[in-house]
């Protein structure tokens, strides 16, 4: 299954944010820097929403998700899933 290079940068900047503790606006701009311009907002976008609503995301998870026993990659791709699925329209 190939991921679109947008979801990847996405995915890698989250999880700088996430696990490195990184300034999510400047993760986004080392990043992204490569992306062409659609796939930038796109991505830019999907890290800003899965940030903006992590709690709600997180309690939406939890219902099946441990948490402990989950890699926490694991957890942020999964977080990027429920943000496109109930936050995004793409």
């Amino acid at each position: 299954m190939n991921v679109d290079a947008a979801r990847l940068a996405a995915y890698a900047t989250l999880n700088r944010v996430l696990l490195r503790d990184a300034y999510a606006n400047i993760a986004v701009k080392n990043e992204l820097s490569a992306l062409n311009p659609q796939d930038h907002r796109f991505a830019a976008r999907l890290v800003y929403a899965t940030l903006e609503n992590l709690v709600a995301i997180d309690y939406r998870l939890s219902s099946w998700a441990d948490y402990a026993k989950t890699p926490p990659k694991t957890i942020t791709a999964l977080r990027m899933g429920v943000c496109q699925l109930f936050y995004m329209d793409s």
